[in-house]
């Protein structure tokens, strides 16, 4: 290799004209654009840091509590042994291998592939993942309630009753303190103010004894989470159903709002309940269609909702984690996949199993 020394006068004379250059470009940019330029550059070092940061994911700012959290993240559920769509609660607190096994599994798959963000409601999950955590040395941001002590039963709104939730909570998770206390409130958002300051009071009291971070909350009920979400400032997430083929309401849609008051979202049901998977007599343009192929619809349409935070599907094996990762970085969908979709929505929707009805409400977002 030929090499020339650089003399002092070439040094200098270089050095001069690169900041000669750079002035210029300082120059010629406006406060603003500058401003800008510094803003993404801060953005894009915070999400490096974030938990299992992977150049492959995307992630996306949870509202208030600043964590980025991956656009596909980890839904707590998965498939008991006899194929229910989720376990609910262990006796003697015990957790079985085969149920530790599996979540070992999809829970380490999840966080190489760059999720982050882990969603439990049920005092099973809060075991399982708590011991999968301690057992891989790995975790995530996790957002924790329990729908047995939860303020869904009138007799559960008290500061006593919500402290005993979150003191339950990590017993079982063996922390000390939890990212978001995400309350299940009443599915039809039957509180008064009253209750929720209750609630507020109960969050403040555990943040000052260093057992929670943040606090979210989430409902069946549109209406009622928007009035959550305009009148206390003290939440920072909220989590609601978006289900295949829900449109955003154009003049007034709860993702607005959250936007506005720097309320993160998360998403559920985007398989409505796993009967998009089980429907008999699909349209002949998607009846070659894997499971895959269409969680991938489903997936993919929500992501296209930029101020959805993240979408949490159940994921019980190693392909569905897989799929749903290539979900967060495959882009929108094409002329060809909204035909598909838009195809099937109308029959999924109206296939929806009794127990699942109340996702009709939620078609329009």
């Amino acid at each position: 290799m030929n090499e020339r020394k650089v003399t002092r006068r070439e040094f200098v004379r270089n050095g001069a004209a690169l900041a000669a250059a750079s002035a210029a470009l300082a120059a010629a940019m406006t406060p603003a654009a500058s401003a800008a330029l510094f803003k993404r550059s801060a953005k894009d070092s915070e999400k490096t840091k974030t938990l299992n940061y992977n150049p492959r994911m995307q992630y996306r700012r949870l509202g208030k509590t600043g964590f980025w959290v991956s656009a596909v993240s980890f839904g707590g559920h998965w498939k008991n042994r006899t194929g229910g769509r989720y376990w609910d609660a262990f006796p003697n607190d015990e957790v079985p291998d085969d149920a530790l096994k599996n979540r070992e599994g999809r829970f380490a798959k999840a966080c190489e592939l760059g999720m982050n963000y882990l969603d439990i409601t049920t005092p099973a999950e809060a075991l399982v993942y708590g011991q999968v955590m301690k057992n891989l040395k790995i975790k995530m941001y996790v957002g924790y309630s329990d729908y047995l002590l939860c303020m869904r039963a009138k007799q559960q709104r008290t500061i006593a009753a919500l402290m005993k939730e979150i003191d339950e909570g990590l017993r079982r998770l063996q922390v000390d303190c939890v990212d978001i206390f995400r309350e299940q409130a009443d599915t039809g958002g039957n509180h008064t103010d009253d209750e929720i300051k209750i609630l507020v009071e109960t969050f403040q009291k555990a943040h000052e004894q260093g057992k929670v971070k943040y606090l979210g909350m989430s409902s069946h009920s549109r209406p009622f989470l928007m009035h959550v979400i305009e009148i206390f400032p003290e939440f920072s997430m909220v989590i609601f159903p978006f289900p295949f083929g829900a449109k955003l309401d154009p003049k007034n849609s709860i993702f607005t709002l959250a936007a506005q008051k720097d309320v993160g979202v998360a998403c559920v049901k985007p398989f409505n309940g796993g009967s998009l998977f089980r429907m008999g007599d699909k349209p002949k343009a998607i009846q070659d269609l894997s499971s895959d192929q269409i969680a991938a619809l489903a997936l993919r349409s929500a992501i296209e909702v930029k101020e959805m935070t993240c979408i949490l599907p159940s994921m019980s094996e190693d392909s569905e984690v897989v799929n749903a990762a290539r979900c967060a970085i495959a882009g929108p969908l094409n002329k060809e996949e909204r035909e598909l979709r838009d195809l099937l929505a109308p029959q999924a929707t109206a296939m929806l199993s009794p127990g699942y009805a109340w996702l009709r409400d939620w078609q329009v977002v």
